[in-house]
């Protein structure tokens, strides 16, 4: 199975803890594990010119960043997890400019999913999707961020998503368990 982990520039150094390493502990051996830091100031914005969707399906045609590898990266994973800051709800800067050029790796036909409008798939097959948040945040803020990881997973065509949102040990601890029986159900059905 090949996860790969996409992560904020705090992830690594949250206050003295480094949540990357704290994820990496929990998975399992049989994982191939890739990790790739997300940096806002790298990725150009995404221009809206949708030339992604109608001159070069699947890749950006104006800019030159490591965006499109990256783009590749997670549509050839199994699993991929969003470890990011929990900012007014919403992903951190980081994750939310790499998640805005993500736009070229679905389709720009529509199609009805549980009575709503959704972009149709570009691709046979999508990653499952599992985001943790970090860091302070009202219950209003958990309750947002759960909500957009699932939309998020929905609009992914994700096959199967969680998301936990951690802001001290005891939820670290939920968190951890919660990961593991995600990836056990998909070892058992494999």
């Amino acid at each position: 199975m090949d996860v790969l982990i996409l992560y904020d520039s705090t992830a690594t150094n949250d206050e003295g803890v480094n949540r990357l390493a704290l994820l990496l502990e929990v998975m399992d051996s049989n994982i191939n594990v890739q990790t790739v830091a997300l940096d806002w100031k790298k990725f150009k914005p995404c221009a809206g010119c949708f030339g992604c969707w109608v001159k070069t399906p699947g890749k950006c045609v104006i800019t030159k960043d490591e965006a499109n590898d990256i783009s590749r990266k997670l549509v050839n994973a199994d699993t991929v997890i969003l470890l990011s800051r929990v900012t007014y709800g919403g992903y951190s800067p980081d994750t939310k400019a790499f998640l805005d050029r993500f736009i070229c790796n679905i389709s720009p036909f529509f199609m009805i999913k549980s009575h709503e409008m959704h972009h149709q798939k570009r691709y046979a097959k999508y990653p499952d999707l599992v985001s943790f948040g970090y860091g302070d945040m009202t219950e209003q803020e958990k309750k947002t961020f759960l909500e957009l990881c699932e939309r998020n997973a929905l609009n992914l065509h994700s096959r199967r998503h969680a998301a936990f949102t951690v802001c001290n040990p005891i939820e670290g601890m939920q968190a951890a368990i919660g990961l593991r029986e995600f990836f056990g159900k998909e070892v058992v059905s494999k």
